[in-house]
């Protein structure tokens, strides 16, 4: 007898480490109009769920996928906002964009700014996340002061504390492994506006 082939492509990827169950009802016919003899008993579109599966006329089976292998990649700044070396409005909020999910917390930990005089932390502005490539990739800190004009702002993360959800500490250097903090240096423009004495 001829066989026949069919296959099915799921519309979403399979869930890694999943155990999947699938079923052929009986209701699946031949073109000739013969229903599924699956216990090969001569007699197709036998009742399902009775006996042992062995019985049964409908074709079930199950299978799992594997459980991918341990995270061990640190993750890296792709990006930060203002760049290095660029210019930046007094009000500009400071952004970073990682290589990957981030454990949102232990950034926020990680992250430092000074003025040249003061060093800040994520307590003196607020902190919000975002998804550029993946969620909670993207860090967001605007500072409750407005930067002083005409100055020079350094941002650091440090890499002890800054980690993924897997807990692979930031790879600050560029080197591959966990390991050196970032740092960028970026400047702010001059305010051309005269001051003004409000009282």
């Amino acid at each position: 007898a001829a066989t026949n082939t069919s296959a099915f492509v799921p519309a979403a990827l399979l869930q890694p480490g999943t155990r999947y169950t699938v079923r052929f009802h009986t209701t699946a016919r031949d073109p000739s109009g013969n229903r599924l003899d699956q216990n090969r008993n001569g007699v197709g579109g036998e009742p399902c769920d009775i006996g042992p599966p062995g019985f049964w006329d409908c074709l079930v089976w199950s299978f799992e996928t594997a459980v991918p292998p341990p995270d061990t990649t640190p993750p890296k700044v792709l990006s930060p906002s203002p760049p290095g070396g660029g210019t930046a409005a007094t009000s500009a909020s400071i952004r970073i964009v990682f290589s990957e999910s981030m454990d949102t917390a232990s950034v926020e930990t990680a992250f430092q700014y000074s003025d040249g005089y003061t060093l800040y932390n994520v307590a003196d502005g607020s902190a919000s996340w975002t998804a550029t490539n993946a969620a909670d990739d993207t860090f967001w800190f605007t500072s409750r002061l407005e930067f002083a004009s005409g100055g020079r702002i350094t941002g650091y993360l440090f890499e002890a504390a800054a980690k993924d959800l897997a807990g692979n500490l930031l790879d600050g250097d560029g080197a591959g492994q966990a390991g050196g903090p970032v740092e960028w240096t970026f400047f702010t423009a001059a305010d051309p506006r005269p001051p003004v004495v409000l009282s």
